[in-house]
């Protein structure tokens, strides 16, 4: 398991925790519960878009997958995101499987990353 400071950008995370919600939560609490589910569907979809070689389905998910991995504050995660949407972009597929499996991973450590910072 990484370092959450390493998995998660402290300043992000500072500023989510810092805008209160008029039901008394965070904005760093909804943030990351929306990130959970959505998060876990994106890389499911992603898997089976890897699965089938479709390029241009891997590129749009990649992209959907960097954007809510930065608004958590997870930068390295949205950066591999960014690797996968532009070799999915030039219909590279033959390293998806292999990057997919170290952006599960990363994502493994977002989570707990997450949960750290929720407690």
């Amino acid at each position: 398991m990484q370092n959450k400071a390493v998995v998660l950008d402290s300043q992000t995370i500072e500023h989510l925790r810092s805008i209160r919600r008029p039901d008394g939560n965070t904005l760093l609490d909804r943030v990351a519960t929306l990130y959970q589910g959505e998060s876990a569907e994106l890389i499911a979809d992603l898997q089976a878009a890897v699965d089938t070689l479709e390029a241009e389905t891997v590129r749009q998910l990649a992209h959907r997958f960097k954007s809510v991995s930065g608004s958590v504050g997870a930068l390295g995660l949205s950066r591999s995101c960014a690797e996968l949407e532009l070799m999915a972009g030039e219909g590279n597929l033959e390293q998806a499987s292999a990057s997919l499996a170290e952006m599960v991973a990363q994502h493994e450590s977002v989570l707990e990353a997450l949960a750290a910072e929720l407690r």
